[in-house]
């Protein structure tokens, strides 16, 4: 039973891990979705790229000095993937500020 466990503990993370990063790549980082999502409403991704690569930067450099622990961890990832999703949520109106915020916070979540 303690082997099962190990091994579903293991599945969840990777596939945790692997839904981040298909979501960082295909969003965040020079990804077809945002692009798409760029050029449908006319605007200049350069700026809201850069921001966002910076904000990601900053998560993974802050994130060692938070995340002390396995449990930490888990916690934060968690966490992350659900602040990720939420902060995605502006994209699906025009154009705005919060354009810039959901990158922002969704960066730094990422990276964290």
């Amino acid at each position: 039973m303690a082997q099962f466990k190990a091994t579903n503990n293991r599945f969840f993370s990777i596939a945790g891990f692997s839904l981040l990063f298909a979501y960082l790549l295909s969003f965040l980082f020079e990804g077809q979705v945002l692009y798409s999502m760029l050029a449908y409403n006319n605007v200049v991704g350069s700026p809201y790229i850069l921001v966002a690569i910076i904000a990601h930067f900053a998560g993974l450099f802050s994130g060692g000095f938070f995340v002390k622990s396995q449990i930490i961890a888990r916690y934060t990832m968690l966490c992350s993937m659900v602040i990720c999703l939420m902060a995605t949520v502006p994209f699906y109106f025009s154009p705005s500020l919060l354009w810039a915020v959901g990158l922002i916070v969704s960066g730094y979540a990422g990276g964290l």
